[in-house]
């Protein structure tokens, strides 16, 4: 595929469901799509673009790094404003979108289907003592979300279409322990961990 005619090709990823890769041309200014050896171009008017991705709702997410933004090329609407200087993109597990911003040197959570929150650090447990964690969900996300796998502990109860779940930890013989979980949901999966001591 060398000599596309790409200008200034600056992020590629492959284009989940629909197969091929979405290719963003910065000085293009553009998003193009390369499958089965063809390339098509999907959007313009795009200054700067650094990565594109595809989401499930078939909406073409462009990063714009002079405009600080996180765009939806498809609803013209942006999705994130005020980032410095982004320059990666991709989803998690759960179709979450993970956003670099190099200038502020960190990686944001865009959450567009739901995430999990655990305490931080390490907790200091009662025996028989119950861990309750956290779903932060996007507007409008009432889907049900169950505890598909618990390393470190039993599952008491699952957050269904809540905003919170609880495990019971085994007991901890090492200072710390830690559980694992594994959350499903039907737009996929999120990991979340959480150290503790008896």
């Amino acid at each position: 595929m060398k000599g596309c005619g790409f200008s200034r090709p600056a992020g590629s990823a492959p284009d989940q469901d629909l197969g091929g890769y979405l290719i963003a041309d910065e000085n293009a200014s553009a998003v193009f799509e390369l499958k089965d050896g063809r390339i098509s171009r999907l959007a313009g008017g795009l200054p700067g673009v650094d990565d594109a991705v595809r989401d499930a709702r078939q909406h073409i997410l462009a990063i714009l790094p002079g405009r600080g933004q996180l765009f939806d090329v498809t609803s013209g609407a942006a999705v994130a404003s005020g980032l410095r200087n982004p320059q990666g993109l991709i989803f998690d597990g759960a179709q979450n979108l993970l956003v670099t911003e190099s200038d502020n040197g960190r990686l944001d959570l865009v959450v567009t289907s739901f995430a999990v929150t655990v305490p931080s650090g390490v907790i200091q447990l009662a025996p028989g003592q119950g861990v309750c964690y956290g779903i932060l969900r996007a507007p409008g996300n009432a889907d049900s979300i169950r505890v598909s796998e618990a390393v470190g502990a039993m599952p008491l109860s699952d957050p269904a279409t809540g905003s919170e779940g609880e495990v019971l930890p085994t007991r901890c013989t090492l200072p710390p322990c830690t559980v694992s979980l594994t959350l499903q949901g039907p737009a996929g999966v999120e990991f979340a961990q959480f150290s503790y001591r008896d």
